[in-house]
């Protein structure tokens, strides 16, 4: 009989409470968005092992009109970085919609915009919302 496999490894939710604490620390020290980028990449290099390497760091994109950088961009997955989600949340979408826009095969990609303790966004192209 094969092992379970759970949806995420047994040091998840300490990792996740670390992570959440930091970020909570950095948003009430109003910390730039960089710093808030770099504590959400190292979560998920603790927590699911990602290695640093593979994740691509302000990805340019040059495609037709559109023009931007991506904050983190990973196999299949754009992360959009805001400060204050609450103001940026109408920029973090229309910046991922253009990212979308962006891959030849936009439907394969899932964006995130992580925000704040314990929540995130996450956003998905789809034939009814392009």
């Amino acid at each position: 009989m094969p092992a379970t496999v759970l949806p995420y490894p047994p040091k998840f939710p300490a990792l996740l409470k670390d992570y959440c604490d930091q970020i909570d620390e950095a948003i009430r020290a109003n910390r730039h968005h960089d710093t808030r980028r770099h504590l959400f990449l190292n979560f998920l290099r603790e927590a699911f092992g990602i290695d640093p390497i593979e994740v691509e760091l302000e990805h340019k994109l040059k495609a037709g009109e559109l023009r931007g950088r991506i904050d983190a961009l990973y196999r299949h997955v754009i992360v959009e970085v805001k400060t204050d989600f609450d103001n940026e949340r109408g920029d973090a979408q229309r910046e991922l919609k253009k990212y979308f826009a962006s891959r030849s095969r936009p439907m394969e990609y899932i964006g995130i915009v992580p925000v704040r303790v314990m929540a995130s966004q996450s956003y998905r192209r789809t034939r009814a919302h392009q």
